[in-house]
């Protein structure tokens, strides 16, 4: 029970910057207490060890690259695909067109473009949309 007050104590001190970071943290304190059964396995070294506050935020970016899927899917207009070349396969917008080598539906497409690219360049992207 240490060491699962020691992680929830950890994850109070993470300073919220926005909204996705606040629910990051919420998700988390739910995650640890849910697996709380768990932590028997793990040292107290590897605790304090671990940086709870990149975990954090690794989730915080996964939460705020999900509202950029509805978005994107909304403005899809087609996907380009080439039976013989699905390297060339890409994604239609209205003022753009994105390539999606080997995706074979919108939602791959959109997977794809939200995993290889920045939250900065995600917003700028939808920007340019609008």
């Amino acid at each position: 029970m240490e060491k699962l007050k020691y992680i929830i104590n950890e994850l109070n001190n993470i300073k919220p910057s926005n909204k996705y970071v606040s629910e990051a943290i919420i998700e988390r304190k739910q995650y640890y207490n849910d697996t709380a059964h768990m932590l028997e396995n793990v040292t107290e070294k590897q605790i304090k060890d671990f940086c709870f506050l990149s975990e954090v935020l690794r989730k915080a970016e996964i939460l705020e690259k999900q509202k950029f899927y509805k978005i994107l899917f909304d403005k899809a207009i087609k996907l380009e695909t080439h039976q013989n070349a699905p390297e060339l396969n890409c994604i239609h917008f209205k003022r753009r067109k994105i390539d999606t080598p080997k995706a074979t539906t919108i939602t791959d497409a959109i997977s794809q473009i939200i995993s290889n690219t920045s939250l900065t360049c995600l917003n700028g992207f939808i920007y340019e949309l609008n």
